[in-house]
């Protein structure tokens, strides 16, 4: 039902008028009272009402005022005065105001009341259509305006604008031309291989604009599903303001993405006072992928400059490549360490380091599905952490099998050690194992116990547990899941083999790497 409220500063009348009849069978609930302006305007704040019927004569505010005040406020409430004889002029002031209607006084009996209730609750609904009608279309202008502006921000973070189309365009789409400083910034959002919604996205930097306060603004547009350019624009020219105000504005909207679960890698450019600074401010920031890549997600990189690439250590590397053939694990650990040192501290092109990295692998290692799968995997990680962290699993990995490999003198037992360590995650059989090897069961037991140092059984289940170290210490996936992808199809069995191999269970170890991590 509608509500409606009355405003006289007669008590009486008011009592008479809200007893005169059953409001509820006009659709109307019982009216709230009020006996002045002052009042009906609280009332009015604490709870909408669709009609509002007030005396002209009032003491403090006449009702002509009130009426003004009120339409400011709440524009698509209708109004309606009660008025006397000798107050029509006023009531004419009233009509100009935005009243709808008036009712004499003297008229007010019930017939009289519901006809002009019934006119009343056509008008609020015509007064409902025309709000949603305006309502649509200012969502429209919005919509429309919004569109430009993403065009407007993806041509000037593509270059297409010269100075005079930049400045044009943004006062056209009523952006702040003077008076303050525009700051460039890229956010790079980590996909993790999941659903990522474009609503939070915006939720996380419309959170970090309220939290900024003042008049500070934050403008931009998706260019893409993982990468955000962002305009943030400071009315101030104080450099020490823009700096303060800046870091926090660079810190809430870190925090907003975090809270809405998107890692992000920002990246801001030096500030600019004028518009036709932001093309060279912008330029930097091109460099976005090289940045993120050495910094990692959940990082900022503030006022950047042109980066200076170093070159990819090839002598450090080829002594990794060779150390994994001709020498043991602590000799290939010590090359590893020094290689991976080399990398953090001269950076590399990305594109040039994962090129050399993974065509002098596939040179020394041979082609196998599972080095493909290892490479492939390499080639696409996104951050120096992650690609080195890839890197060392490869080579520790392949070394380990060289040096098992060394000691082995007979081929066929070579050629299983090797099928092992590419199908370890399959059903694997003895009966496969000895027909591969063309030798009986017993035979091939006998024989690859005395070249490998262990059955085959026990080899084999080691290679399993190795991986799933890796994948506990490296994942979130569950133990189960683990199992199966180490080879396991008894749950039970592996996590009785894992506490035997390594003297922990697999929530233990888990802890004990994360431990580790953040020591």
């Amino acid at each position: 039902m509608r509500k409606v409220l009355i405003v006289d500063d007669d008590w009486l009348i008011l009592e008479d008028i809200r007893k005169l009849i059953r409001w509820e069978s006009c659709d109307f609930q019982v009216p709230l009272l009020a006996q002045s302006a002052g009042q009906a305007l609280k009332i009015m704040e604490k709870e909408p009402v669709d009609l509002v019927i007030t005396d002209i004569s009032m003491p403090e505010v006449s009702g002509v005022d009130f009426i003004r005040a009120a339409r400011k406020r709440y524009p698509d409430t209708v109004f309606a005065v009660l008025s006397n004889y000798d107050d029509f002029i006023y009531v004419k002031e009233a009509m100009k105001a935005g009243a709808a209607e008036y009712l004499l006084k003297y008229e007010i009996e019930a017939e009289n009341l519901k006809r002009f209730l019934s006119q009343m609750a056509k008008r609020i609904q015509e007064e409902r259509r025309s709000a949603l009608d305006r309502e649509k279309i200012l969502r429209m202008q919005r919509d429309a305006q919004n569109d430009l502006r993403r065009l407007f921000w993806q041509q000037l973070f593509q270059g297409d604008l010269n100075d005079e189309q930049l400045c044009t365009q943004a006062r056209r789409l009523e952006l702040p031309v003077k008076g303050g400083a525009w700051v460039p910034v890229v956010a790079v959002l980590e996909d993790r291989g999941r659903k990522r919604e474009e609503d939070r996205v915006w939720k996380a930097v419309e959170e970090a604009e309220f939290h900024a306060g003042g008049e500070t603004k934050i403008f931009g547009t998706l260019l893409k599903p993982e990468l955000l350019f962002l305009m943030i624009y400071i009315p101030e020219v104080s450099f020490l303001l823009l700096t303060a105000i800046l870091t926090q504005v660079i810190r809430n909207l870190r925090e907003s993405f975090l809270c809405e679960d998107i890692p992000a890698f920002l990246c801001s450019g030096k500030i600019c006072m004028q518009l036709k600074e932001l093309r060279e401010g912008i330029g930097v920031l091109l460099e976005y992928d090289y940045f993120r890549f050495y910094s990692g997600y959940d990082t900022v990189r503030s006022n950047v400059r042109k980066p200076v690439k170093g070159r990819f250590p090839e002598e450090e590397w080829e002594r990794v490549m060779a150390a994994m053939i001709t020498e043991g694990p602590d000799k290939l650990e010590e090359k590893w360490q020094i290689f991976a040192e080399m990398i953090v501290r001269v950076q590399p092109p990305e594109t040039e380091m994962k090129k050399w990295v993974i065509t002098k692998l596939w040179q020394q290692l041979g082609r196998s599905d599972a080095l493909q799968a290892a490479l492939t995997q390499l080639e696409s990680a996104d951050t120096c952490e992650l690609f080195l962290e890839q890197l060392k699993q490869v080579i520790t990995d392949c070394g380990q099998a060289n040096i098992i490999l060394r000691k082995i003198g007979r081929k066929e037992i070579r050629e299983t050690v090797q099928f092992l360590y590419s199908h370890y995650n399959e059903n694997i059989t003895l009966d496969q194992l000895a027909d591969n090897a063309c030798m009986s069961r017993t035979y091939f037991c006998k024989v690859f116990k005395e070249e490998v140092g262990s059955s085959y059984t026990d080899f084999l289940n080691k290679i399993r547990i190795e991986q799933a170290k890796q994948l506990l210490c490296k994942s979130n996936l569950h133990t189960r899941e683990i199992a199966d992808r180490t080879g396991f199809p008894d749950y039970r069995y592996f996590c009785r083999l894992f506490k035997q191999q390594t003297g922990k269970t697999c929530g233990e170890y888990r802890k004990s790497c994360l431990t580790e991590k953040n020591v």
